[in-house]
Order: structure tokens, then sequence, then C-alpha cells
């Protein structure tokens, strides 16, 4: 039972992380993409950037390199809420377990 909530808990924060880089990246091509580019290629370069990679000679020049720095940017925000993630849950822990106490060498609670 352990390790499918483990299973279950793991894929969870993937998803989510996952989701909010994409969601960065989308947000972040959406205000570098031009007027002028057509509707196909605009939802193409806002997809992903295999996408914007594979339309590469249809778009303008400094398009690939703001969708390459959208991805990282997408990838460094799921970095920092994994981390602020990490930092709450180790306080929450620390909190929850200082009322535990250690066991002496007689094996009593001290």
């Amino acid at each position: 039972m352990s390790e499918n909530v483990q299973d279950i808990s793991v894929s969870i924060g993937i998803a989510v992380l996952g989701s909010l880089a994409i969601a960065i990246y989308r947000r972040t091509m959406l205000g570098h993409l031009p007027d002028t580019l057509g509707d196909a290629a605009r939802v193409s370069a806002s997809d992903s950037l295999w996408a914007a990679s594979a339309i590469a000679p249809d778009l303008p020049t400094r398009l690939i390199e703001e969708a390459k720095n959208a991805l990282i940017s997408g990838f460094n925000g799921a970095a920092v809420v994994s981390a602020d993630s990490m930092l709450v849950l180790a306080v929450l822990a620390a909190f929850a377990l200082r009322r535990n106490g250690t066991l002496g060498p007689t094996g009593e609670r001290v």
C-alpha cells in the first residue's frame, strides 16, 4: 500500500510541476509572439519548444531564442515551487517530530 501511495504521489508531483512549467512557457511565449504571425504558427510556437523548432523556418529568427528562454523560465519556475514545497514540508516535519523525543539506553523515552 505505501509503495502505491508513493508512486501516485510522485506521478501527481510530476504532473503538477510539468503543468506549471508549460503554463509559464506558454504565458511567456504569448508575450513575445508578433501580431503578424499566422494562427497555426502562433499555436505551434506557444505549444512547446519542439513544435516551435519544427516550424523554425516560418518564425522570426529571434523567436526560437525566446522559446528556449521561455522553456528555461518554465523549468526554473517549477524548480522554485518544488524547492519551496520541500522547505515547507521540512519545517512541518520538524514541528511534527519534535514531540517524539528519543529513546534512552534502557529503551525508555527521554
